[in-house]
C-alpha cells in the first residue's frame, strides 16, 4: 500500500498505514503523558509544598499551574479533533469492515502496524 505518483499529484500525501501509525503513535504518547501526570500528582500528594518549593527559584509554582491549565485546554482541543476524525471515518463504508490485514512487511517499504496497536 504505497502512494502512486499520480495520487501524490492529486494531493494524497499519506496512506492508511501511515495515518494509522500516526494515530497509534498519538495513542501511545497519550498513555505516556497520563503516566507522567499521575506521577506528578503522586509526588505532589506525598511532598506537597516541598515539591513546589524545590527549584522555585528557576520556575515558580504558579508556572506549573499555568502549564497544567494550558495542557487541559490543548488536550481538550485534541480530543475534539479526534472525535471529528472518528465521526468522519465512521461515514466511510471501508471502516465498517473488520479484517486482519494489519501485518505489513517493513522490508518491502511497508509498515508493521500490528506491533504498534
Amino acid at each position: 500500500p504505497s502512494i502512486k505518483s499520480d495520487q501524490r499529484r492529486d494531493g494524497l500525501m499519506i496512506d492508511a498505514p501511515g495515518a494509522t501509525l500516526m494515530i497509534a503513535n498519538l495513542s501511545q504518547h497519550c498513555r505516556y503523558m497520563k503516566i507522567n501526570v499521575e506521577y506528578i500528582r503522586s509526588q505532589l500528594g506525598e511532598h506537597g509544598s516541598r515539591l513546589l518549593s524545590a527549584g522555585s527559584d528557576v520556575v515558580s509554582p504558579n508556572k506549573l499551574l499555568h502549564q497544567t491549565r494550558a495542557a487541559i485546554t490543548r488536550s481538550a482541543c485534541l480530543s475534539q479533533e479526534l472525535d471529528k476524525l472518528r465521526r468522519e471515518l465512521e461515514m466511510f463504508e471501508e471502516t465498517k469492515v473488520t479484517d486482519n490485514v494489519d501485518k505489513l512487511d517493513v522490508k518491502n517499504n511497508y509498515y508493521l502496524i500490528s506491533s504498534m496497536l
